[in-house]
């Protein structure tokens, strides 16, 4: 999906989410794991909805599949919120800033009018993917597991490899029947919003460009795991 500038509707949308995750957090904060889990799995579930309402929405499939991060992580977050699954749940807490960066900069989102189906199709599955994540941990449901980060950089390059590859084969089937299409899942072709432009313009080539992402990326999960990797540092010297 394309991405544009953050204006004063993404910011409303942005706010409106936090307050949500918020109600979400509080309602649920002291109650059983249990409870909290099956919560959380029902709503995880909006992002599959989404994923299989849109095609049939708006009549077409190529520029709906499930390729982007958003769709990744809302196929994923079932699976972690209900398995409890430690290496899923903290590569969630990577994934999850697709859903966040989309609540930001997505056109589609202030494209559709607030009450329609598809404004809530949008908003809420990302709101879900943004939020569950971090939930998860807020709510002892999932522990910060700082091993995790090889596996998370790994898995991270390994998705968007794979949606370059379909845009590669996808891309030549429109071009060789004739069509100006073009699909950019996880804007491996080129990039849409300012911050991707950042990167393209040190290196203006497709696929390659996205890999500039990477260090910055190993840096924002290094300090988000600083915590976990000093206090484990400070155990290992009190043995």
């Amino acid at each position: 999906m394309m991405a544009g500038f953050l204006g004063k509707e993404h910011a409303i949308s942005l706010a409106v989410a936090v307050l949500i995750l918020t109600v979400l957090w509080a309602v649920l904060r002291g109650r059983s794991r249990t409870a909290c889990r099956v919560v959380l799995g029902i709503l995880s579930l909006t992002g599959l909805a989404a994923i299989v309402w849109y095609p049939f929405a708006f009549g077409e499939l190529l520029p709906f599949l499930p390729l982007e991060l958003c769709s990744y992580t809302a196929v994923c977050l079932p699976f972690a919120v209900f398995t409890g699954n430690r290496r899923l749940n903290n590569l969630l807490l990577l994934w999850y800033l697709g859903a966040f960066a989309a609540l930001l900069l997505n056109p589609l989102e202030i494209a559709w009018a607030p009450g329609s189906t598809a404004f809530w199709m949008f908003f809420l599955p990302h709101v879900f993917e943004a939020g569950i994540p971090v939930l998860s941990v807020l709510l002892g449901l999932t522990e910060k597991d700082p091993k995790q980060i090889p596996f998370m950089l790994a898995a991270t390059a390994a998705v968007y490899t794979l949606s370059h590859f379909c845009n590669v084969a996808i891309n030549r089937w429109y071009s060789a029947s004739g069509s100006t299409k073009a699909v950019n899942y996880m804007f491996a072709e080129w990039p849409e919003n300012p911050v991707l432009d950042f990167f393209w313009r040190i290196l203006p080539k497709s696929y390659w460009y996205g890999w500039l992402l990477l260090p910055p990326i190993a840096l924002f999960l290094l300090l988000l795991y600083l915590p976990e990797i000093l206090h484990r540092g400070r155990s290992g010297q009190n043995e």
